[in-house]
């Protein structure tokens, strides 16, 4: 094949249909035994016959496809339509014939067995007159009773005081008391039971349930009865026992009656790695992949048996209609129904139809290797003439829009092609019909002697026997080379940092055209590096609590009282009101990230924050706060920041398109307002892209277009007003 270690086999079966028997009633032999199943409902016997090959399967070794490794429990993924009998059914048959099986992925907290033998002994050491609830704790895993033991508990034969007329008989529990030296498991019972009747009173549902689980070694018991998935039921239950003496009396009688109002359910979780047969339905297995996926369908087509009568009616047009139809009643179909109703059912099948077959799309492509659909028909399913002119040579198929439909028609048109072949189920006498189409892959005795001999053939003739061999049954039309290795992503670009960052790293100067000697924030200052860091960290929170109180960070430490009288007179200052109150139109962002490619650089990804962004419907001022010590107003802005100001306007020419863009620089110390040239920005823009792209870069349009000049035609390049001393 064309990719032999890619191999893959998808298996069609026929269905599974029940076959009629004379002479026999079929309400006095259920499915309970292989021998009986024979019998049985469709879906018993597609339960039994997939359970005997699963086991066919795991215990011979087959292997997943040809020249793979052997399938094992772990592999295989059942997925079933709904939970319902068939599932039940499957997790039975596979549990008698030894395999490891999960268990269902969802089950009813009151349906657990666990969960109901906890609850009956709750009501036996409530009530000990409650025989029914004693009996059954009795023959439950806590206490291991047989049917005999509860026969002659209550066989009155042995007593030697008859009953007299109209006397009622003795209760279980009275038995079990006067008769509990009969035997040594009564007597452990009777201990057991009369120490939880004695406590009933004075512990909580938690304390009562935790004795019998832990000092009673119930726990270890149930496990060892009903299988490890029993503790999560058990775990669960403890969980409810909590919640419900949260905010309630705890009283066991209580919880019992609120469990019995209880709807809780149990979520397995299916992605773990244990080593056995899951079953589930197609919702349940969203996300999740298994090596061998089984699909079982029922043989049906998508309906609207479950959903509500009630259904609202196709939006009416007209005048008058108000764009919105009725709402109907769906009765019986048999006696006739208007053209709007017809209508409205219609377009709720077809809705149906659709998920019908998007469910198909995600139980078929949860396989990776190996895929089985099979199915079971009920008698009530309908046969079309297609259908029954194909059982002959096909068997059972399912009704037309089921899955088994589905892929039937497409493995038929394999097997027409010659890529399909007939293959009988391993099991033993099974009536099913298989059809298998397989992918690459080849028999181990083939690849050992082409390996054997590959050493001493020339390519050409290694080409010639290759083809000779089993051919591949699945057309390949796609390129067989390899893929090439995809390259890493390069990491954001810091805008803070851009001139550094932008620098080429095989060539250690090719930076000193970007970045000129910047004055450092501490300083003259009397400040230490981190501690000039730490203030103007502080001070970059005041002011955007200034700005957005709602959403501003909680204080600092570093915030101190002179830290904000310095942010109220930068508040207060009338030089400033653009940036501090631009007015009501205007909306103030303060530490606004940014992050995303830029069209400007080629695509490449900046990650920053732009300290004070004011938007309104026809500009954008982009404000960068700077506490170090301000340039003098002679000299030119250092072209680090004039190329991180460069950057962010034009990720903000992107966001806020149509709109003018223009750039300030705010040196806190001074404070003075910078204006940044546009020129000079489109040139650090343009040194950027030259050093990101190492060549001329040619954009799509110019991306600074939108700055908009501040620059007097008599000012100098920090044409900013100098307001001295705050």
């Amino acid at each position: 094949a064309a990719f032999p270690d890619l191999a893959g086999r998808v298996e069609w079966w026929s269905a599974c249909v029940k076959e009629k028997q004379e002479g026999r009633d079929p309400l006095w032999h259920q499915p309970t035994t292989p021998a009986v199943a024979e019998s049985g409902p469709p879906d018993a016997l597609l339960a039994q016959a997939l359970a005997e090959q699963l086991k066919i399967w795991i215990r011979s070794g087959e292997p997943l496809a040809p020249g793979g490794r052997p399938i094992r429990p772990g592999d295989v993924l059942v997925l079933a339509r709904n939970r319902g009998q068939f599932s039940r059914r499957l997790i039975g048959e596979l549990k008698r014939l030894g395999l490891p099986v999960a268990g269902e992925d969802r089950i009813g907290l009151k349906a657990a067995l666990s969960t109901r033998d906890l609850l009956a002994a709750a009501r036996a050491a409530l009530l000990p007159a409650d025989s029914l609830s004693l009996a059954a704790v009795l023959r439950s895993p806590l206490f291991g009773f047989k049917e005999e033991d509860l026969i002659r508990l209550t066989d009155l034969s042995s007593e030697t005081k008859p009953l007299r007329p109209g006397e009622p008989r003795p209760s279980l529990w009275a038995s079990l008391t006067r008769r509990r030296e009969e035997e040594p498991h009564w007597r452990e019972a009777h201990r057991l039971l009369g120490d939880l009747m004695t406590r009933v009173d004075f512990l909580r549902p938690y304390e009562f349930f935790e004795r019998i689980l832990v000092e009673q070694d119930a726990r270890r018991r149930l496990i060892g009865r009903l299988g490890p998935p029993a503790s999560e039921p058990i775990d669960e239950f403890l969980a409810q026992a909590l919640a419900y003496e949260t905010g309630r009396a705890p009283t066991l009688q209580g919880f019992v009656r609120w469990m019995d109002g209880l709807d809780a359910e149990i979520k397995r979780d299916s992605a773990q790695a244990a080593d056995e047969i899951r079953v589930m339905t197609v919702h349940g297995a969203k996300g999740l992949e298994a090596e061998l996926v089984v699909v079982a369908d029922p043989c049906k087509p998508a309906d609207d048996h479950r959903e509500p009568r009630l259904v609202r009616a196709p939006a009416v047009e007209g005048e008058g209609a108000g764009g919105e139809g009725g709402v109907f009643w769906l009765g019986s179909k048999e006696k006739g129904e208007a053209s709007g109703v017809a209508a409205a059912r219609e377009a709720r099948l077809e809705r149906l139809r659709e998920e019908h077959r998007r469910l198909l799309y995600v139980a078929l492509t949860r396989a990776r290797t190996r895929l089985v659909v099979c199915g079971w028909r009920g008698e009530k399913v309908a046969v079309d003439a297609e259908g029954k002119a194909a059982e002959s040579a096909f068997g059972a198929i399912g009704a037309e829009g089921s899955w088994h439909r589905a892929v039937w028609r497409a493995m038929a048109g394999w097997e027409k092609a010659g890529l399909a072949r007939f293959a009988p189920l391993d099991a033993e006498d099974s009536p099913m019909r298989r059809l298998v189409v397989e992918r690459g892959g080849r028999p181990k005795t083939e690849k050992a002697a082409l390996s054997a001999a590959e050493s001493a053939e020339s390519s050409a003739a290694r080409d010639a026997r290759t083809a000779s061999l089993s051919p591949a049954v699945w057309p390949v039309d796609w390129d067989q080379a390899p893929l090439a290795a995809e390259p890493a992503p390069l990491a954001p670009l810091a805008p803070s940092r851009l001139a550094i960052e932008a620098a080429d790293p095989a060539r250690p100067d090719s930076a000193d055209g970007l970045l000129e000697p910047e004055p450092k924030p501490y300083e003259g200052s009397g400040l230490s590096r981190d501690q000039a860091v730490a203030r103007g960290l502080a001070l970059h929170r005041i002011l955007e609590r200034l700005a957005s109180p709602a959403t501003a960070p909680p204080p600092g430490p570093n915030e101190t009282p002179d830290l904000f009288a310095l942010a109220e007179r930068l508040a207060a200052h009338p030089d400033l009101a653009e940036v501090f109150h631009p007015g009501a139109a205007a909306q103030v962002l303060s530490e606004t990230p940014v992050f995303g490619p830029i069209r400007a650089l080629g695509g490449r990804r900046i990650a920053g924050s732009i300290d004070r962004l004011i938007v309104t419907p026809e500009r954008v001022l982009i404000v960068d706060f700077k506490t170090g010590t301000p340039p003098p107003p002679e000299a030119k802005i250092p072209r680090g920041h004039l190329t991180q100001m460069a950057a962010y306007a034009a990720a903000m020419s992107e966001i806020f398109p149509g709109r003018r863009l223009r750039a300030a620089l705010l040196w806190i110390d001074g404070p003075r307002l910078d204006r940044l040239s546009a020129e000079e920005m489109r040139a650090a823009l343009e040194r950027l892209r030259e050093r990101l792209t190492h060549g001329p870069f040619e954009p799509e349009s110019e991306p600074l277009a939108a700055l908009e000049e501040d620059v007097d035609a008599d000012s100098g390049p920090n044409s900013g007003p100098n307001f001295g001393g705050a």
